[in-house]
């Protein structure tokens, strides 16, 4: 365990944002873009349903499962329709499905339904986009694991995740038009303002990213996101001190969020805080045991405490669950740094 342990703290030298070089693929303008699913239309609210069972709650997220679905989808087998209801509002769906045949199913369907997009690399991950002016589709398929979905956004629902979906993507032009329509209508949206600080930062320009964001606070002292934005920044920017100073304000703002807490964990881990840090990912892994960030922090944390046995734990965890991963590719080298 000794030998696990001081090799993984001299490779752990992981950014907090990293930015992964995929084959993504868009159609954006005009394209069939759909007004409903399933028969229900977009912004529906799920008090007119009858047929819905919930699933998972969060915030104001509400992700439900049809009672009478079918596990069919353009031809192909799928495991899970979700139905998700933000602010009780019908905003998105993700579909679930497995394997070769269904993928080549399902992106023929919405090929010939939305539009073909031209592709000639797609591995190990295929990702097409149809960015539409109310409605955007995600098709993404891992030809590794043999894992895939679709996902509809209603993006009028949610700026903020119709701004990062555009982010990853790398399209801060139309990231750019989205933020100043909201801030041409109102010019005083802290939300807008704040995603504006993200898109400066994006593109390298951080003191105008960090006047923007003071700009946010100055509006409103008590919006988590800005506080956590600059935080993430700061990360990046290995100035830990003023990271600590604003996660600590998001989470004391918004506790409830995963990806805070994660972010502080990060930041006191950096500090060599590491029983605060633990604090703060138990907790980030406890909001979304799905992530593969803060439990990748929290096993290093468990080495820094000397807890061998626990960091192994959440190592195995995401070699297994997210082996393509950046976290799973510095446990591998951990591995074969290791004696024999």
């Amino acid at each position: 365990m000794a030998k696990y342990h001081s090799h993984i703290i001299r490779l752990f030298v992981i950014p907090y944002v990293v930015l992964f070089p995929l084959c993504l693929i868009s159609y954006a303008g005009d394209y069939n873009e759909p007004d409903k699913f399933n028969g229900i239309k977009w912004g529906t609210s799920i008090d007119e349903l009858k047929d819905m069972v919930l699933y998972q709650r969060e915030d104001d997220k509400i992700v439900c499962l049809g009672k009478y679905d079918t596990m069919k989808f353009g031809g192909a087998d799928v495991i899970r329709k979700a139905y998700i209801f933000t602010r009780n509002k019908f905003s998105s769906v993700v579909i679930m499905f497995k394997n070769d045949k269904n993928a080549d199913n399902i992106r023929k369907f919405l090929y010939d339904t939305h539009g073909y997009v031209f592709s000639d690399k797609v591995d190990p991950v295929h990702q097409i986009h149809w960015i539409g002016n109310n409605v955007n589709i995600t098709f993404t398929y891992n030809k590794i694991s043999k894992d895939g979905d679709v996902v509809y956004i209603h993006q009028e629902e949610d700026l903020r995740t119709q701004f990062f979906r555009l982010l990853g993507m790398m399209d801060f032009i139309k990231a750019e038009i989205i933020l100043n329509e909201t801030l041409n209508k109102t010019p005083n949206d802290v939300s807008a303002i704040d995603l504006l600080g993200n898109l400066h930062f994006a593109k390298g320009d951080i003191n105008l990213a960090l006047e923007t964001y003071k700009r946010a606070i100055s509006i409103d002292p008590k919006y988590a996101h800005t506080y956590f934005d600059r935080g993430s920044l700061y990360l990046n920017l290995e100035d830990y001190s003023k990271a600590l100073r604003d996660l600590r304000k998001a989470v004391q703002l918004e506790p409830g969020y995963a990806e805070f807490r994660m972010a502080l964990g990060a930041a006191l881990f950096n500090l060599n805080k590491p029983n605060e840090a633990k604090k703060q990912l138990m907790k980030a892994v406890q909001l979304d045991p799905l992530s593969t960030t803060a439990r990748f922090y929290l096993g290093s944390t468990y080495l820094k405490l000397g807890e061998e046995n626990l960091a192994i734990q959440q190592h195995r965890w995401i070699l297994k669950n997210d082996p393509e991963s950046f976290e799973a590719q510095q446990i591998r080298s951990l591995l074969k740094a290791l004696p024999q």
